[in-house]
């Protein structure tokens, strides 16, 4: 919706592209494996993918398009809930509620 809104052609790519990982109409190799490539940044723990996904966070916590060019896909809400509160701690300032 937002590619639509906006016109951004980038993000309409990766609507596209996730829609087809979703529909399994993803092209695999001989192993069955898909390749995300330009689509996804693929990590392999928590500390992996703030380091490659959320580097500047500190710097650009405050930076609406900074912070739309992220998402963070996971097999359930509380996975995303733990992975955000974990991120939250490099914010700097109080916590407020």
């Amino acid at each position: 919706m937002r590619a639509r809104v906006f016109g951004d052609k980038d993000t309409g790519q990766f609507a596209v592209e996730l829609l087809q990982l979703g529909e399994g109409r993803v092209r695999t190799d001989e192993a069955r494996l898909i390749t995300l490539g330009p689509i996804a940044i693929i990590a392999h723990n928590r500390m992996e993918l703030r380091d490659k996904a959320f580097l500047e966070l500190a710097a650009s916590y405050n930076n609406l398009n900074w912070l739309c060019e992220r998402a963070i896909p996971a097999p359930t809400n509380a996975d995303v809930h733990s992975l955000i509160d974990d991120l939250l701690s490099f914010i700097p300032g109080v916590a407020k509620v």
